[in-house]
């Protein structure tokens, strides 16, 4: 049965039903063994099966709800910090950031009780994203941002987890260039990228490339960025990533519209609606 649970998340489709049919016949044998553990975990897959193919957030509420309440009678740490990360993510979706971050902190908090390093590790770094994006409300939101995300790394090369730091040392680049702090900025950027090079994750180069042209963007360095968002579009078509093109020409037309470089900046704006139109 976990091995079916197992595969249910290597599943690679965007139809709800395969994933229903597995977890739920999953569900229906581990009630019947009264096995506690596979009857949390499945409720679990089955949450993330919910939100990851449909808006059913009361759906996937009951899933995670149900998994954080046997998990915490059986003392499943490991089930319950994800059950309350499910719950996180839903209020995430649905716009409430207070309880996201509040079950987010429940989630680490768990993890910590058990050792799950690398679950605190991201924990730490999803709200590191949460005060990112809400800097503009409140100036100390970016301090709080960068606090948490190097709590993340921390938590990471203590375990020696290279595919999260590639992650967070580009968060927090993009943290410090957002105060203007370049040097430190440029630092954590070229970090993530000695780990890129020792693990041949030649797919990160196209988001190495697009912070890159961000910091240089910042700098007033319009030709370094335009240079390298076109490396980083090259490495998104090669890896057949479109949504980071479009992320790309997004940034693209920003950065020819400070040049003065109107016509370009029309031209990248014109194959974004392309994108968005295919």
């Amino acid at each position: 049965l976990h091995k079916y649970l197992n595969q249910m998340e290597l599943m690679q489709t965007t139809e709800q039903e395969p994933y229903m049919v597995t977890g739920n016949w999953v569900l229906t044998n581990a009630v019947k063994m009264n096995n506690k553990y596979l009857v949390a975990l499945s409720n679990v897959a089955l949450g993330y099966s919910v939100i990851s193919t449909s808006a059913d957030f009361a759906t996937a509420t009951k899933y995670f709800t149900e998994a954080q309440s046997v998990a915490e009678l059986n003392h499943f740490k490991d089930i319950q910090a994800k059950a309350f990360n499910g719950l996180a993510h839903i209020y995430s979706l649905n716009g409430q950031k207070e309880k996201f971050k509040e079950f987010t902190l429940k989630s680490v908090e768990i993890c910590k009780q058990a050792g799950i390093m690398d679950g605190m590790a991201a924990g730490y770094a999803n709200l590191s994203a949460s005060y990112f994006k809400e800097r503009h409300a409140d100036p100390q939101n970016l301090d709080k941002a960068i606090a948490y995300i190097l709590l993340s790394i921390k938590t990471s090369e203590s375990i020696k987890d290279s595919f999260a730091l590639i992650a967070s040392y580009m968060s927090i680049s993009r943290n410090y260039s957002e105060k203007e702090m370049y040097d430190s900025a440029r630092y954590y950027l070229d970090q993530s990228k000695v780990y890129i090079n020792g693990f041949k994750r030649e797919v990160d180069y196209n988001r190495y490339y697009y912070y890159l042209g961000s910091l240089f963007h910042q700098q007033k360095k319009y030709a370094d960025a335009i240079k390298s968002y076109f490396t980083s579009v090259a490495y998104s078509n090669r890896f057949n990533i479109p949504t980071y093109v479009i992320t790309t020409y997004k940034a693209m037309t920003k950065t020819y519209k400070a040049m003065g470089d109107y016509k370009n900046a029309l031209y990248y704006t014109e194959k974004i609606n392309a994108f968005n139109d295919s």
